[in-house]
């Protein structure tokens, strides 16, 4: 396992090609993501034939000459250095143009990062998908704290099974349960628990005990050389095939990941050292500096989105060839240095020179994480007030959105139905009814239920869209969805209390997963209880994070527009407010609240700040300003009957139908 092996590297490179390309949205490459399950074939294989290696020396088990330590050791001398730099590079910058919430996520990301817990860290945050998602500059280290936690387990793990029984026929078995075992924990959570199956090491290790099956069943390969040169073209037809025939809209890892998985693993069984796919002399630098590359190129994807050049030609290639140069760079003076400079001394001495500089980091993370960004940054530019004013009605904020997703102290319990909005004691009562983008509005109703006295009972939770039925738009295994039936039960059995419905939801992934059907059948039992219903479309899904583009452009000294601000990912929204206006034609008791009456066409204060708290959530300054519009065009209607009863002379200004307001 000492011999350098030359189509491994050529096959790094394809791997950190493929992932790059598709991170930066080059077309063709919709299904990139897989070179990541590339690696972690490469690494099983590699990790597995150092550790049996060395336990296959003779006396090696029975002495124990085989040094754990120096395993680890050498794991963390490849990985860590050229992590840190990266990290302390990206606080350090992060300093001049991060906001404070950015800043302290970059922070918090940076210390799980450098303890190998980002995967952790980014399972209990956004999906990996999602736009959220790729903001976030330390996003791609996920996959390193997988690789550095199978690492940690494997040379127990297999020291373990030899102990037990000697002899690569038994471990070879045991490899084979672990690698069915991980399978088949991902083919059934992938679709159940998407994140903790995308992101945690149970639903991912099958890949890499993949690679440790090649190392140990390698030398029964009964083809001959020019067999091998079979498998090698098989094994990359899967990778290539994989790309071009998957993309980031599925569910993966699950099944669908074989294919990538056995490719790699038929390339690596091949062993075709001159092969012209993988010994140039291309593929032989970028495989060796596919690591540096690996770290660097993700920081420069997030820069377009951040500028707004994502998917512009020569902003691309500009970030591209960037990637290139500083992969080169991080692997020559960094990769390079540390390891051949480390090497050379003690035990000791190199766990201490490692992890000094990462401890002194993580504990920089912490600090600015724990002093929220370092708000000051901003003072003279954003008030304590406005700052308060731009964040979501939490409980933090004074306000009673049961969010189990953004509070994770909340337990899920009949606690939850606890919040009221509006007029306390009014005898007009309302239900608001839905998820986050109830959840956001509270500020509206609590207006809008003042100025026309109504006492608004809010039952809001992430995630749970109104429906009386059990479909659900998050993760099933999360909290949320408990409280969520819980919320759905309490509205079936109460909804006769109310004198008015208000229903708010992320409409677009209703729409998009087919859910409508189970919004509309909820909406024909809410109709025969002859109840007036108003439904508020959602806000504009922006392609990016207002808030944080705001006060980038505050730090960075720039303009800036909400209006500017592109929204593609809005597509769906549109598709599911049509659906909704078709639907309330013929309901004379339905009314729906559209764009154009909630935003008048603009997301953004007069002073230009955003009316959002991200990307598609209404911050508290948001949802007053909508509710500001919606008493200013209810004129002098003496009350909420009265004003409802003026919305079916105006035509929608959105989508055209007669129940909608301008």
């Amino acid at each position: 396992m000492n011999r350098f092996r030359k189509d491994i590297n050529g096959l790094r490179a394809w791997a950190v090609v493929a992932v790059v390309l598709y991170h930066f949205g080059v077309p063709g490459f919709e299904g990139g993501f897989v070179g990541v399950d590339v690696f972690f074939v490469i690494s099983g294989f590699l990790m597995t034939g150092i550790v049996v290696g060395k336990m296959e020396r003779p006396g090696g088990i029975r002495s124990w000459t085989f040094d754990v330590l120096d395993f680890y050791l050498a794991r963390a001398r490849r990985i860590l250095p050229a992590l840190a730099v990266l990290c302390a590079a990206l606080l350090a910058a992060g300093g001049f143009f991060l906001g404070p919430l950015d800043y302290a996520q970059l922070a918090t990301h940076a210390a799980a990062a450098l303890l190998f817990l980002s995967n952790v860290q980014f399972w209990r945050e956004a999906g990996y998908f999602d736009a959220q998602a790729h903001e976030k500059l330390l996003l791609h280290t996920w996959s390193l704290s997988v690789e550095w936690q199978f690492c940690l387990a494997l040379p127990l793990a297999l020291l373990l099974v030899w102990k037990i029984r000697p002899g690569r026929k038994f471990l070879g078995l045991a490899v084979l349960a672990g690698f069915a075992a991980s399978f088949l924990l991902s083919v059934a959570f992938t679709p159940r628990a998407a994140s903790a199956a995308f992101y945690l090491l149970p639903t991912r290790a099958w890949e890499m005990l993949a690679g440790g099956l090649v190392y140990l069943y390698q030398d029964r390969n009964p083809l001959a050389r020019g067999g091998n040169r079979i498998l090698e073209a098989l094994g990359f037809l899967m990778i290539v095939s994989s790309i071009a025939a998957f993309d980031g809209a599925g569910l993966w890892p699950g099944w669908k990941a074989i294919v990538p998985v056995l490719g790699t693993a038929l390339v690596i069984l091949a062993e075709n050292d001159d092969s012209p796919l993988s010994a140039t002399p291309a593929a032989q630098w970028l495989g060796k500096t596919s690591y540096s590359l690996y770290l660097w190129h993700w920081p420069l994807c997030v820069a377009l989105i951040y500028t707004g050049t994502q998917g512009q030609p020569a902003p691309m290639v500009a970030a591209i060839v960037l990637s290139l140069a500083l992969g080169w760079l991080s692997w020559k003076l960094v990769e390079n240095t540390s390891r051949q400079s480390l090497v050379r001394h003690p035990q000791a001495r190199q766990f201490a020179v490692i992890a000094l500089p990462v401890a002194c980091l993580v504990a920089a993370s912490l600090y600015t994480a724990g002093q929220e960004g370092f708000p000051e940054r901003l003072a003279g530019r954003i008030s304590p007030d406005k700052a308060l004013l731009m964040s979501m009605p939490l409980p933090a904020t004074g306000w009673c959105f049961y969010s189990l997703d953004a509070v994770k102290t909340l337990e899920v319990g009949e606690q939850g139905l606890d919040c009221h909005v509006g007029e306390a004691g009014a005898p007009k009562t309302a239900l608001l009814f839905g998820d986050s983008f109830a959840g956001h509005n509270l500020p509206f109703w609590d207006k809008v239920g003042k100025h026309f006295h109504l006492n608004v009972h809010v039952v809001a939770t992430s995630w749970c869209f109104p429906t009386l039925g059990k479909a659900f738009i998050g993760p099933t295994s999360h909290k949320a969805y408990e409280q969520c039936l819980l919320d759905r039960a309490y509205v079936k059995d109460n909804l006769a209390r109310y004198d008015y419905i208000l229903l708010a939801g992320n409409w677009g992934p209703v729409y998009k997963r087919g859910l409508m059907d189970s919004m509309l059948d909820t909406l024909e039992s809410m109709n025969r209880l002859d109840r007036k219903i108003v439904i508020m479309e959602a806000p504009k899904r922006f392609d990016k994070n207002l808030r944080s583009a705001y006060e980038r452009s505050l730090l960075l000294g720039l303009a800036f527009s909400a209006d500017r601000v592109p929204a593609t990912h809005d597509a769906m929204n549109v598709d599911a407010h049509r659906a909704l206006d078709a639907y309330a034609k013929d309901k004379p008791n339905l009314y729906i609240l559209t764009r154009s009456m909630l935003f008048r066409d603009s997301y953004q204060t007069r002073d230009h700040v955003p009316l959002m708290v991200d990307d598609n959530h209404l911050s508290i300054l948001g949802a007053q300003q909508s509710a500001d519009y919606v008493l200013a065009a209810a004129g002098s209607a003496p009350d909420f009957d009265a004003f409802l009863e003026t919305l079916t002379d105006r035509p929608s200004a959105s989508l055209g139908g007669p129940m909608a307001m301008p």
